[in-house]
């Protein structure tokens, strides 16, 4: 939990120094000022001295914020003394941040519930960041303080709380305050709703953003200008590409009980080797959304001496982003025809919503297509934008990585 305090001093000094080395920096500050204005007269001889002088000054000043420092790591504080500390610092914060359940600890809910009985208001507001990826219980915790306003950000078409139990899943314990309450209002009359959509994106290239803006989010999301100022200036890449792996068949590790597939893994090496010609390794992401094919893709990388690409599940990848984004979808041609929890609109949002500047999808597409309507729907977009390319087996994929470069 972190405390921000207003003193309402204007006047940058440094930190947790005694006045004693304060006068003493100071002074050397007015010296080294003198001793400017002396090599500009010409007057060597007081130059060297002032000189001498300003070191001995520096030395002293390092001295002593040494031994000012080794003093206070020294100090060694009672319960009640580090209580009183953070109790004084709490009730003069002006703003305090924390985890939603940091606001249930006995210390702080303690301290807080006591300026409620003296009348004092707690909060103005209460902001709650990633608000669709909490449960409603968690969102109540702070809840408890009597705010005046609540401010609930976030995207409820994007990963909802994680939930383990499937009997609590059952019981809506995976539904958020953000998303009961986005719910009850796009459905209500009242035209007063207090839903604000932050309508313009400024992170994808608007070949990326074009299915998301308008089959999640009908057509509302808009693409900032800058984003494509930014694309034309760095343009390597082809900003989307869907590669049909044909040939590639998904795998069940008989370990981990994980689906990986080999085919994708083999493929999207060769896609990395040309994509790290133009981009640094820590501006590409890989999302993998098995943990048997991340550990491929990984082994299989190290093999070609590639390091530093964050490879990672959808849930891994979710609040972050990389100028490059490989998708590599997994499923393909199983006897169930399933596609798992890939089919999961949400999940599948995010991970198409993570690239900056070039978007690369990785997957058998009729086993997408036949498993699921909304994976249906983006490739068919796909089809009629013209940006899929077909690789019909492994003999194609050296020709086929090369059709992300932009010819000159």
């Amino acid at each position: 939990m972190m405390f921000f305090v207003k003193t309402g001093r204007t006047e940058k000094k440094k930190e947790n120094i005694p006045r004693s080395v304060l006068e003493n920096y100071h002074e050397l500050k007015r010296r080294r000022e003198e001793l400017q204005e002396l090599r500009r007269q010409g007057h060597r001889e007081e130059v060297v001295r002032i000189d001498a002088d300003l070191e001995k000054l520096e030395k002293r000043i390092t001295d002593m914020e040494k031994n000012h420092f080794k003093q206070i790591n020294d100090i060694t504080l009672s319960r009640p003394e580090e209580e009183q500390i953070k109790r004084g610092i709490l009730q003069r914060a002006t703003i305090v941040c924390g985890t939603l359940s940091a606001f249930g600890q006995p210390f702080v809910s303690n301290l807080l519930r006591n300026s409620a009985r003296r009348g004092k208001p707690i909060f103005d507001c209460i902001i709650v960041d990633e608000a669709s990826q909490a449960n409603e219980l968690d969102c109540i915790i702070p809840l408890q303080y009597q705010a005046n306003k609540l401010i609930l950000v976030g995207d409820p078409e994007q990963l909802p709380p994680t939930i383990k139990s499937s009997k609590a899943a059952q019981n809506y314990f995976g539904q958020s305050l953000f998303e009961r309450f986005y719910r009850h209002f796009q459905s209500s009359t009242t035209n007063m709703s207090p839903i604000l959509m932050l309508d313009t994106q400024y992170r994808m290239h608007p070949d990326i953003a074009y299915w998301p803006s308008q089959y999640i989010y009908q057509g509302k999301l808009k693409t900032d200008r800058s984003v494509i100022n930014r694309y034309k200036q760095n343009a390597r890449l082809k900003p989307f590409v869907l590669f049909d792996v044909q040939d590639s068949h998904e795998h069940l590790s008989q370990t981990t009980g994980s689906v990986n597939n080999p085919t994708e893994v083999e493929f999207i090496v060769q896609l990395v080797l040309v994509i790290l010609r133009s981009t640094r390794p820590q501006h590409v992401g890989i999302i993998a959304p098995y943990k048997s094919q991340k550990h491929l893709l990984s082994t299989s990388l190290a093999k070609k001496g590639v390091r530093n690409i964050e490879i990672s599940t959808v849930d891994g990848f979710q609040g972050q982003e990389k100028e490059v984004i490989i998708f590599s979808c997994v499923r393909a041609q199983n006897q169930s025809k399933s596609i798992g929890f890939m089919a999961d609109k949400k999940r599948m949002n995010v991970a198409l919503t993570r690239a900056k500047s070039a978007l690369y999808i990785v997957a058998h597409m009729d086993s997408l297509k036949e498993a699921n309507a909304d994976w249906r729907n983006m490739i068919e977009d796909a089809e009629r934008r013209n940006m899929i390319y077909t690789v019909a087996n492994t003999r194609e994929f050296q020709s086929a990585v090369t059709q992300i470069v932009l010819k000159k």
